[in-house]
């Protein structure tokens, strides 16, 4: 079990009581069963398989992180990605039909491919999205990509699906340790993809500041926003769509495209615990050239 791993945090105040005991026995036999069929629907699985054994992970692992990860939202914060069970719970909810996971990543790859970028750099990416795979399954992609995160959890993880996927995967991935509160950005790039990161550094208005400062004129920026609850792995969110819409342009970006997403019912179980004003919004923003920051 990985509980004892982790601290309450108190940072943020939360709009809605925390969940009774009630509710997350609820939550989590709903999450156990949900894990527990996925874990023996995929127990042939040569991907998951190839994924446990290289990256010595239990399924017994996967589920005690499963079940914290989704079920106790309130009683972690960011060091709970400090390991490779919770890269596992990712990758789970990547592959879990109908969830926003899979929806947001839709809309993430018909933006990366709408247009030729030539260089992106993903940043906090966690697991690699299905853009990723697809570029490197596409033998015409010709630009590189760049995953950057702070934990060696994610590139472990990434470099280990990637080598199942292609033997030749480097051709177009770089992967690089990053960390949103010590940035030091020393390349630019067409397309800045920050999908469901910049909320978890601690200053994310400086971090998005100093981004936007080092991106080429009309440099394209991709985000997820959470919109609603705060919860203690997040330092900042926002109440409406149109707050968030406006904290991206005082940044210097104008905002091009905006697509809601909402957690489904019986299908994202995590957010049995927030508010049903809970979503989040993708937005595609393009730095504009007339301002310097």
């Amino acid at each position: 079990m990985y509980t004892s791993l982790y601290i309450s945090s108190e940072k943020m105040h939360h709009a809605k009581p925390l969940p009774s005991q009630r509710q997350v026995h609820i939550a989590r036999k709903a999450t156990l069963a949900r894990v527990s069929h996925f874990l023996e629907a995929h127990k042939e699985d040569a991907e998951l398989s190839y994924l446990k054994t290289h990256l010595k992970v239990s399924s017994s692992e996967i589920i005690a992180m499963f079940l914290f990860y989704d079920c106790h939202i309130f009683d972690y914060g960011n060091e709970i990605y400090d390991n490779l069970p919770i890269r596992f719970v990712q990758y789970i909810h990547s592959r879990s039909e109908s969830s926003w996971h899979v929806e947001k990543a839709a809309i993430v790859e018909g933006h990366v491919f709408a247009s030729e970028y030539d260089r992106i750099l993903d940043i906090g990416f966690g697991i690699p999205s299905r853009y990723v795979r697809t570029a490197i399954a596409s033998k015409s992609y010709g630009g590189r990509i760049t995953l950057a995160d702070k934990e060696e959890s994610a590139l472990a993880f990434a470099r280990t699906l990637l080598r199942f996927t292609s033997s030749d995967w480097q051709a177009n991935i770089d992967l690089k340790i990053m960390n949103l509160d010590r940035l030091q950005l020393t390349e630019q790039f067409d397309l800045y993809l920050l999908l469901d990161s910049i909320e978890h550094a601690q200053n994310p208005s400086a971090s998005f500041r100093q981004i936007v400062s080092s991106a080429p004129n009309s440099a394209t920026f991709l985000l997820s926003l959470p919109i609603g609850n705060g919860v203690p792995v997040h330092h900042i969110h926002w109440k409406s769509r149109e707050e968030a819409e406006d904290w991206v342009r005082t940044h210097g970006c104008n905002v091009i495209d905006v697509r809601e997403i909402h957690p489904r019912p019986g299908v994202d179980l995590f957010a049995s615990a927030l508010t049903s004003e809970f979503f989040e919004i993708v937005v595609k923003a393009q730095k504009t050239a007339q301002k310097s920051y």
